[in-house]
């Protein structure tokens, strides 16, 4: 998913064709990922669905930006997130008033089980 954060630059992207934005984004790096884009969707709400070949091809587009300036300067990757209750887990233990080091340290206790556990948010 994409979305454009900024409400003027939404309406000038609303204005062009899928297929232009498409074509547009085909001639940016990452070019293995991008060539891999099979359909591109305007959704209701003005973000776009972006389907592609394969999972690698999307987990590279997640990570990179440089194509993403084919929509507009604030297009961003609304990422899928999924909610996770930890149970027994002691409430004391985790300060979530500082994300950042509440992520990290949840991150660095369980990196040999889940090597590649990414956190959006702890609560």
């Amino acid at each position: 998913m994409v979305t454009i954060t900024e409400a003027s630059e939404r309406e000038t992207v609303r204005g062009r064709s899928t297929e232009e934005i498409l074509t547009n984004i085909r001639a940016k790096e990452p070019k293995k990922a991008t060539d891999n884009i099979l359909v591109l969707r305007r959704l209701p709400s003005n973000d776009y669905h972006v389907t592609t070949l394969t999972e690698d091809s999307r987990i590279e587009l997640e990570k990179t930006t440089d194509w993403l300036q084919a929509f507009a300067k604030t297009a961003e990757v609304k990422r899928t997130t999924f909610a996770v209750f930890a149970h027994g887990i002691r409430v004391k233990a985790v300060n979530d008033s500082n994300q950042a080091q509440a992520i990290e340290t949840i991150r660095y206790q369980n990196s040999r089980l889940h090597p590649e556990l990414e956190i959006a948010k702890v609560t």
